[in-house]
């Protein structure tokens, strides 16, 4: 009987595979199925896994050093983003946690509205940066079906988990609303 600690010797077309019996599957590449991940297989259990992209591979997004100096445009992105959420018909909670503010911020919403500046803050902008950019991606995937477009974030997606973007934007704060744009991009290009 072989020792548990004994290794096998496995080739795979003339390969040796990688270390702690790791290997990535040819022509399971996730980011080409989902555009979230890596799939690989366990040797040891046979499971199959996705592994996501660390938050630390986020780049930043570019809209939040132009805007953090400029009251004016910020002004702008306020009212521009309660429109993008009156459109998307989300609740008042929902348009807080998208933003990252506590649920006893709802005043600001209203400030917003009615064009009020974004803080300068770092996350704030990127936040709906990356709203943006959802928005940006889905007028250009749907531009024939404004109802799809603005619906979209609301629907059941099975590539995401069987959730819906908002779910997953809601429940995973600015990595969701990274993961979601990313989304859409692969999208856009295949």
């Amino acid at each position: 009987m072989p020792n548990a600690n004994t290794t096998k010797d496995i080739s795979i077309k003339g390969k040796k595979p990688p270390k702690k019996g790791r290997i990535r599957v040819p022509g399971t590449d996730a980011r080409k199925e989902n555009g979230l991940g890596r799939t690989s297989i366990d040797f040891n259990t046979g499971q199959k896994t996705i592994r996501y992209p660390t938050p630390t591979g986020i780049t930043p997004n570019p809209m939040g050093n132009f805007f953090a100096d400029n009251t004016e445009e910020r002004q702008k992105l306020a009212t521009l983003v309660t429109r993008l959420f009156s459109r998307w018909e989300l609740s008042t909670a929902d348009q807080l946690e998208l933003l990252g503010l506590s649920p006893t911020s709802r005043a600001m919403l209203g400030k917003y509205r009615k064009g009020e500046a974004l803080p300068s803050t770092r996350d704030i902008l990127d936040r709906v940066g990356w709203l943006m950019a959802i928005h940006k991606s889905l007028r250009i995937l749907y531009p024939q079906n404004p109802e799809i477009c603005y619906s979209w974030v609301k629907r059941r997606n099975q590539l995401l988990g069987n959730l819906t973007p908002l779910e997953m934007m809601k429940e995973q704060g600015i990595i969701g609303l990274y993961r979601v744009t990313r989304f859409l991009d692969y999208l856009r290009e295949h």
